[in-house]
């Protein structure tokens, strides 16, 4: 017959044991099966948006997307994504549509750290489509074309502009 003093001892060693399991499991690390699509990580991400991957780069650590729709920030129609390491898309995905979870980075975004990945779209993702979402923003006027290439085409234009002044035909009309 046990004692008293044997029933509190296992009694402890069982509060203690539960304690122990208890501050294990709260301390462990999130497993990856916590990332994809939620109203979490899009809430965890800097900018989220779905569009459609129209570049690749062979490296796998750069594409290019047209925006299609923002979840979240202000992301402009065309967005330059860079994976932080390792292979994130190919260009066998050009023309495929994603949900875009990235960090702002520059004039572009940053993917590859936590669950901030673009994601092969599914229509399952329309469940966590924030009522916020919202059209990308327009780019800048000129935007779509840099500088140098405007500089080039309107030196381009006024050299045809003055050479078809100068070497206009001079000739009387004939009688």
């Amino acid at each position: 017959m046990p004692t008293s003093g044997s029933t509190m001892t296992r009694q402890r060693g069982g509060v203690v044991t539960a304690v122990i399991l208890g501050v294990l499991l709260l301390a462990a690390p999130t497993s990856a099966a916590t990332c994809g699509p939620s109203e979490a990580t899009i809430a965890g991400a800097g900018v989220a948006f779905v569009g459609t991957l129209t570049f690749a780069d062979p490296t796998g650590n750069r594409g290019t997307f047209a925006v299609e729709e923002v979840w979240k920030g202000n992301v402009p129609a065309v967005a330059e994504v860079t994976g932080a390491t390792g292979q994130w898309t190919d260009p066998s995905q050009v023309g495929f549509r994603f949900l875009v979870l990235a960090a702002a980075s520059g004039n572009g975004y940053l993917v590859g750290n936590g669950c901030n990945v673009p994601y092969l779209w599914d229509v399952s993702m329309i469940a966590v489509r924030p009522a916020s979402a919202h059209a990308p923003s327009s780019p800048a006027p000129g935007a779509g074309l840099p500088a140098p290439l405007l500089i080039l085409g309107g030196v381009t234009l006024l050299v045809v502009l003055v050479s078809a002044y100068a070497f206009r035909s001079t000739r009387a009309p004939a009688a």
